[in-house]
């Protein structure tokens, strides 16, 4: 067989689990939380306890086009919406 176990393919194709494991393992990486759509008012409250730059990714697979990297906090919350 060749390419990634399933588990292996996880962590690159996903946003949340790399972080996920990271924060499992005490590897060092930025304060992170996953929101949906639902939790949006929660995401915006998340955004105002951090400091620029602010960075927003789609979790998944988005074709290299899942991450934002924004210095304005009204545009990081437009973003979000």
């Amino acid at each position: 067989m060749i390419g990634p176990t399933r588990k292996g393919a996880m962590l690159e194709g996903s946003k949340i689990c790399p972080k996920q494991f990271m924060v499992r393992h005490h590897i060092p990486t930025a304060r992170y939380k996953s929101f949906t759509a639902s939790g949006i008012n929660d995401a915006f409250r998340f955004l105002e306890t951090l400091n620029s730059p602010y960075v927003l990714k789609a979790d998944g697979l988005a074709a290299g086009k899942g991450v934002l990297i924004l210095h304005d906090i009204t545009e990081a919350k437009k973003e979000l919406e």
